[in-house]
Order: structure tokens, then sequence, then C-alpha cells
């Protein structure tokens, strides 16, 4: 009888420990960048809903998020910071140091490839910093800063690193000067205060991102202000971009033909794992709660050398103003959140087709949802 006891304890315990164990592994951490005060971590689950864990004071508008291995970087936007943490066992944020950026609204980090130091791009006066990081404590150490000028029109939006085979650069946008510039980066950082190779845009077209695509010889610009993506070339052993000899062949709008442009603005980009598709996001800056405009856009990647791309698809974010959105577990799923609307959004996608299942859509509402403005998942 005591035998037959122990194998049904033995068989329940392995259940249950089976059960919780699942439980654990299918849940993902992230940490939400906002115009608050607070980065917040939260529990994403199988059911595609956020939980509230926690909230760490970083500063004035915490509104990028990077990981380096153990430590995270945010940048506080409307404190000219960057702010660094230590992150522990179980995921939560220890403050560490903060440095002043020397330029204004600090608005994206990388990390280098060695994780040797990060870049950050200042969307006011010009500035591009190069932050040595500390590898044994995570600290922050005094940045090399350099200004584009003229400083007064220089609006930098990101600092998008790409290794080639022979060189490395980081490439910043430039929604002020309209241009992508790529500055050599060696193994500690910025090597000079010259870019080597800068790609000039049409007067307001207003770039704000770009994106590698994962294997193929090109990137993709996204233009804040004209709702356009551009398409340039990459070699990708040297990692320089090329000038195309007409832009207008290259662009496409983020927007559906005829669509009413005013007060749009386009904002995040990426591609899918597999490089078969892009993804875009398109903001209605008017705020107003009837229009239902903001959206995120799909677009198929065709050829390898002469890339074209082609709209097959556009759904609403289900909320306002989405800044930032992102694919995860391997494109399965994709992530929107609406800084207005103040919620996070997830999406079921289909890997073969690139298609968005809008009515999958699982929406989150929280009080600590406030202005969310970027996300970064832990271990998905």
């Amino acid at each position: 009888f005591q035998w037959e006891s122990m194998k049904i304890f033995i068989a329940f315990y392995v259940i249950l420990h089976s059960f919780l164990l699942s439980k654990m592994e299918a849940s993902i951490d992230v940490y939400l960048g906002s115009y608050s005060t607070e980065i917040t971590r939260w529990r994403y689950s199988t059911s595609r809903t956020l939980q509230f864990v926690e909230a760490y004071f970083s500063g004035n508008g915490p509104s990028w998020l990077v990981a380096n291995g153990a430590y995270l970087y945010a940048a506080n936007e409307n404190d000219a910071r960057i702010q660094a943490f230590s992150m522990n066992s179980n995921l939560e944020l220890v403050s560490l140091n903060g440095k002043e950026t020397f330029g204004e609204y600090p608005c994206f980090i990388s990390v280098a490839p060695n994780g040797k130091f990060i870049l950050v791009a200042n969307y006011g006066m010009g500035a591009l910093n190069s932050f040595p990081v500390d590898s044994s404590t995570g600290n922050l150490l005094e940045p090399y800063t350099v200004f584009q000028s003229p400083a007064n029109t220089s609006h930098m939006h990101c600092a998008e690193i790409f290794e080639g085979d022979t060189d490395t650069y980081v490439a910043v946008v430039d929604l002020g000067l309209d241009t992508v510039s790529q500055y050599k980066l060696n193994s500690q950082g910025i090597q000079s205060s010259l870019p080597t190779n800068t790609i000039t845009f049409a007067p307001g077209m207003g770039p704000r991102h770009i994106k590698f695509h994962p294997f193929l010889p090109f990137a993709v610009v996204i233009c804040e202000l004209s709702n356009a993506l551009i398409t340039l070339s990459l070699d990708r052993s040297s990692g320089l971009l090329s000038q195309p000899p007409d832009l207008s062949s290259v662009t496409i709008s983020t927007l559906r033909a005829q669509a009413d442009a005013t007060d749009m603005r386009a904002a995040e980009i990426t591609f899918s794992p597999n490089g078969k598709f892009l993804y875009a996001s398109n903001r209605d800056v008017a705020t107003d709660p009837t229009r239902f405009r903001s959206s995120i856009a799909v677009f198929e990647v065709t050829g390898e050398t002469n890339i074209s791309l082609k709209m097959i698809q556009q759904v609403t974010s289900n909320g306002n103003y989405p800044r930032y959105f992102q694919l995860i577990k391997e494109g399965t799923e994709l992530i929107v959140v609406n800084q207005i609307d103040n919620n996070f959004v997830s999406y079921l996608v289909d890997v073969d087709t690139g298609l968005i299942d809008e009515e999958s859509a699982v929406i989150t509402t929280h009080p600590y949802l406030y202005k969310p403005t970027h996300a970064l998942f832990v271990g998905h």
C-alpha cells in the first residue's frame, strides 16, 4: 500500500513539475520604454497578453532600450542622458550609472558587435555618441561625440550598425538633413568624426529608420515626412551603401494608392526573419480617435539583385500612433505598441505568406502602459 501511494505521489509530482515548467518556458519577459519616467517589466504569455511585473525609475522619457549581455541601456530622451542597468538572474533591473549625451533628445541606441561600446543618435544638436562600456561592471564611460553639421537642422533618428566582411559601419539616418551617413567603426568606437559615405535624399523626404536585409545586398530606409520606403544597394563585403541614380525608381509609398496622406507619418520598419517580407508602420499624427488610420503595411520582397517591394496588405494597428513594432517567435507573432492609445497589441502572422491575421489581435491596456515607445524582449 505504501509503495502504491508512493508511485501515485511520484507520478503526481512529475506531472505537476512538467506543467509548471511548461508554464515557465511559455512566458517571455519584456521591458517597455515610454514617455513616463519608468521602464516597466511585463510577462508575455502564450495567450499573447501582458502581465505587469515591476517598474524601475530611469529618468525623463526612457524611449529606447537595448540589452548588452547582462546589462540594459535606456535613452532618457527628455533628460539627454543614457542610463545603465544590470539585469540580475530574476531579470530585475539594478540602476548603475548615467551619462550626458551632449546633444538633445537621444532616441536610439545600438550595441557594437563586440559589445565594447554603444552608439546613441540624438534627435537634437546633431550629436552622435560612442559610449565605451566597462565590461566588468556595465557602467558607461565618457563618450566620444561626433557632431553632424549644421547642428541646428540635424535630426538624427537612428544609428544602425552593419558588419561587412571587411569593415563595419554605423548608418546614421538624419530626418533634418535628409541624409544617411555611414561612419566607420573600429573595435573601440567611431574611427573618424567624418563620414565615409553619405546618401542624400530630396529635401523634405524626412528619413527616419533604416534596416538591412538579413542576407540580400540591399537596405530600406523609411521616410517619416513623405511616407515612403527607399531601397538602397548594399555592398555586403565592404558594408557601404550606394547612392541610387534615380531615387524615384526605388521609392514606394507606405500608404495605399490614393490614400489621404494628410497628417500621416511613417515610423518603424523591419524585415521578416526569412527575408521575404518587409513591415512598416503608419501613424496618424492628427490623433482623431474617429479616423482609425494608423496601420501596419506588409510588403513582399522580390528579386535578388534588382530588388522590388510590393504592398500586399495593410491592417489597422488597433490603436493610434504605432511608434514601434517587432516580430517575435521566428516571425509568427507581431507586437505593436501604440503610443497615444496606450496599448500593446499582439497579432499572429503567417510566415509563408507574410500576412497578418487581423482577427487574431489581442489588445492589452493597463495603467502602467503609459505612452509606450519601445519593447525589448528577453529570451524569446
